[in-house]
């Protein structure tokens, strides 16, 4: 599970280093304009970037930032960085949280007992958990070496390297910096290393160097060369890198880290220590599993065509939602029960329809009512034509006839329903064109989807979906009772942003309720009674 996002010079957050805590569920609120989207867009740019097209071992420039998604179009890195300063240093740091297999976690923590690496014992069970904290430090190409004039002997002025024709641009930004931190179960520091930018001594191409301490290195590498990090500390090793996406992929075989060396071939490179792999595929895994839902899903239509694979993480309106419920609705998911919150494993057709009797009726009983909730159609393998149970329930119609409301709810939804657990779901809005008593029972979804391991991420400006949060945790609702549900709000005072941390007590209580916090209906209220009373604001 993502359990923080960092970040600092991202658009509005350019005084200081953000942190923004996550849990099972958080809801992100606040004023317009305080960065919240921000937050959310910087999540997905890390999530963009930890994968690339391929390993590469050496760039002439390094690894650039790609901030085009299939999400949204976040500019280039003058438009992204605070204030369009070229020259600060854009910051992006992201921690989850696993488990470890233990034959991994004993190189990092010798120290734990149990010698039985092939199955549990009392001693040492076969995962250990742990928590990765990785920070991403990236600058424009052409201000490279102005950022830090001591490094002018290790890295490239990416001027003068520039080929004919090949212009080093302000607009995109380099990787300089990976730092990166493992914490064990019991909250002690394991290990911290770095992934550096540099040049090679010829200052023929740019290579990126794995630097940890040398222990590690020697126990997970057999017969790998390493340079010893002699400025810095002796007791650390440095290692040339293969690259992939933002994160290291394989380490170089032969000569040492910093050697004027030409390309070599994959063949010539080590995989990583078990332990590194294993702790950068969780990253990984944590980011790519992000599903994402902006503020405006796609309008209804009468009839969909039929592509040829619908796409689940890359549509962020909901647009081929039809597609999968008729392609993929006999597929079994991780689903549970509304109000109640128990898990089910079942068909997505079935959950769809069950949660949509719920948000239709507000009662979890279904075995009073065994009609189909929504109905898929196709036209000689053209078209796509999707039904809607009646607000009545006595007939069904198309989803263009159904109300807008209802295009907006299904990609939530079917979204939550097919992620898998472990994986992330973010939904902008999600009360858009929705009514109160619907939003409640939508935030009821979300809750039900968090206490199956499903981390939902919901930025709202709606006090109904953070009261129908309260109300839950007041009722005993699992995924809240057990400190999983964080509240974030976000203002702005003199243009700047502030960030409240909200405390939501097991009776549902907000002690340290900000000023300003939808306290929007008391003022009307207010305004109401004194116009009443004849009394004068």
């Amino acid at each position: 599970m993502i359990t923080e996002i960092r970040l600092q010079n991202a658009r509005i957050y350019d005084d200081k280093d953000w942190a923004f805590p996550l849990t099972g569920l958080t809801i992100l609120c606040g004023t317009n304009s305080a960065g919240k989207s921000t937050v959310l867009k910087c999540l997905l740019l890390l999530a963009q970037n930890v994968t690339g097209r391929g390993p590469t071992s050496s760039l002439r420039r390094g690894l650039t930032l790609k901030f085009s998604n299939p999400y949204s179009d976040l500019g280039n890195f003058r438009s992204f960085v605070s204030h369009n300063a070229v020259e600060r240093e854009l910051h992006l740091g992201v921690s989850i949280e696993s488990l470890m297999q233990a034959e991994n976690y004993r190189f990092l923590d010798p120290s734990i007992s149990g010698g039985n690496f092939g199955g549990a014992t009392d001693e040492l069970p076969d995962y250990r958990r742990y928590s990765l904290d990785a920070d991403f430090y990236f600058c424009a190409l052409q201000s490279f070496v102005t950022l830090d004039p001591s490094r002018s002997q290790q890295v490239l002025d990416l001027k003068s390297e520039a080929e004919d024709g090949d212009e080093v641009s302000e607009h995109q930004a380099v990787l300089r910096l990976g730092r990166f931190r493992i914490t064990g179960e019991d909250g002690r520091i394991l290990v911290e290393f770095d992934v550096k930018r540099v040049s090679r001594e010829s200052g023929n191409g740019v290579d990126y160097i794995l630097r940890m301490p040398k222990n590690l290195l020697e126990s997970g590498i057999e017969g790998v060369a390493y340079d010893y990090d002699e400025d810095a500390d002796p007791a650390y090793g440095l290692l040339r890198l293969l690259m992939s996406g933002i994160l290291p992929e394989r380490v170089f075989r032969g000569q040492k880290a910093l050697s004027s060396a030409p390309e070599e071939a994959v063949s010539r490179y080590l995989a990583l220590p078990t332990y590194l792999e294993e702790a950068f595929g969780d990253l990984r895994s944590s980011l790519t599993r992000i599903v994402y839902l902006g503020p405006l899903r796609a309008a209804a239509r009468r009839f969909y065509p039929i592509h040829s694979d619908p796409s689940f993480f890359s549509d962020a309106t909901g647009e081929t939602l039809p597609l999968l419920l008729r392609d993929r609705g006999a597929s079994v998911v991780t689903s549970a029960a509304p109000v109640t919150h128990s898990p089910v494993r079942c068909a997505l057709a079935e959950a769809v329809d069950s949660w949509l009797f719920f948000l239709r009726t507000g009662s979890h009983d279904r075995a009073r009512y065994s009609k189909r909730e929504i109905k898929i159609s196709s036209m000689e393998d053209a078209f796509v034509e999707l039904g809607i149970r009646s607000s009545g329930g006595a007939e069904t119609h198309a989803l263009a006839d159904s109300g807008f409301g209802y295009s907006q709810l299904l990609p939530i939804l079917v979204r939550g329903l097919m992620l898998v657990p472990g994986g992330t779901l973010i939904v902008e809005q999600p009360e858009v064109h929705l009514n109160p008593s619907l939003q409640v029972r939508l935030c009821d979804f979300l809750v039900a989807m968090a206490s199956v391991n499903k981390q939902i991420i919901v930025e709202t400006h709606s006090e109904h979906v953070v009261n129908a949060v309260r109300a839950l945790t007041a009722e005993g609702a699992q995924i809240v009772a057990r400190g999983g549900c964080t509240v974030l709000y976000l203002d702005t005072a003199d243009g700047r942003p502030h960030l409240h941390k909200l405390s939501l007590l097991p009776d549902g209580s907000i002690p340290d309720w900000p000023e300003g916090f939808f306290g929007e209906a008391a003022q009307l209220l207010g305004r109401i009674m004194r116009a009443k009373t004849g009394l004068k604001v």
